[in-house]
């Protein structure tokens, strides 16, 4: 069985400075809990990745995988499975937008 999620979130951060971090794929290991190993194995013309190895450790789940990522514009990235020891599939994308100027949280007290 299928399963599907999607969520949004609110960044303080123009999109191409968030970008620069998800695109930064050998900084993963520092940043997240789960990669504990990561390599761009194919660039595109531009440079970005276009294949990366990840190796998960998730305490009982591990696996190694390689996800080929699909840049589009500036603002947003796809990837989809190649291969993987644990899953059978998995895609997902992120697609960042400004919120535009003036956009203010609120907080109640």
């Amino acid at each position: 069985m299928a399963e599907h999620t999607s969520s949004s979130i609110t960044i303080e951060a123009a999109p191409a400075d968030v970008m620069a971090v998800i695109s930064d794929f050998a900084r993963y290991p520092d940043w997240t809990g789960e990669v504990k190993e990561a390599e761009v194995l194919k660039t595109d013309e531009q440079g970005r990745a276009e294949q990366v190895r990840l190796v998960m450790d998730a305490g009982a789940i591990k696996d190694d995988q390689v996800l080929a990522y699909t840049w589009t514009g500036e603002n947003e990235v796809s990837w989809t499975l190649v291969k993987s020891q644990m899953l059978r599939s998995l895609d997902g994308t992120y697609l960042l937008k400004p919120a535009g100027a003036g956009v203010r949280r609120s907080r109640t007290r």
